[in-house]
């Protein structure tokens, strides 16, 4: 299932008039445009997603929008609710997430079965305190994480926080695959 909208209740009415079956394997989302009020509309539709208790694969395009830490906590409830989910994508650079929003994501991924983990965070607000959450994610995890697409260009990361990242994922013994994007 692909859903794409681009004003502010565009996906959100869409995923209303549809009955979302409990089986759902995947779901591609991508957000067009930049509501002032992104984050209310993600809850609405995350509220009916989760009803989906088998999600495997989920792919959110937030890229050039205001979503923000209230947003992130939206994606951590549809985490927390799918316990199912092999691949997550997500696309946030360009937008308004801080270490918090990181953290609320970072804390549920040890708690699904990933296998592929895409996160896009350039030209964001994190700092070297949300990659050490994520790092510490990762040294908690017992999922198979078999390849990650990690993209922090562009954010407030220090060496600090690169080695702490670089240090976690040596631990990854399932890693099979790393593309990690690091530049100015």
């Amino acid at each position: 299932m692909l859903l794409t909208g681009n004003h502010s209740k565009g996906i959100e009415s869409m995923i209303a008039r549809m009955n979302i079956p409990n089986t759902l394997i995947k779901l591609e989302l991508e957000w067009t445009g930049s509501p002032k009020d992104i984050n209310e509309h993600f809850q609405a539709v995350v509220d009916k997603l989760v009803k989906a208790t088998l999600i495997t694969f989920l792919n959110l395009n937030l890229d050039f929008t205001r979503f923000n830490d209230e947003g992130c906590a939206s994606i951590a409830q549809l985490l927390q609710s799918s316990k199912t989910v092999s691949s997550f994508f997500i696309e946030m650079s360009i937008s308004r997430i801080t270490d918090i929003g990181l953290s609320y994501i970072a804390f549920e991924l040890p708690f699904i079965p990933l296998r592929e983990l895409g996160l896009s965070l350039c030209k964001t607000k994190i700092t070297d305190q949300g990659i050490i959450s994520l790092s510490q994610t990762f040294r908690r995890t017992s999922s198979k994480l078999h390849y990650i697409l990690l993209r922090i260009d562009g954010t407030f990361i220090s060496d600090t926080g690169i080695m702490a990242l670089i240090d976690a994922l040596t631990c990854l013994r399932t890693l099979t695959k790393l593309v990690l994007s690091l530049g100015e």
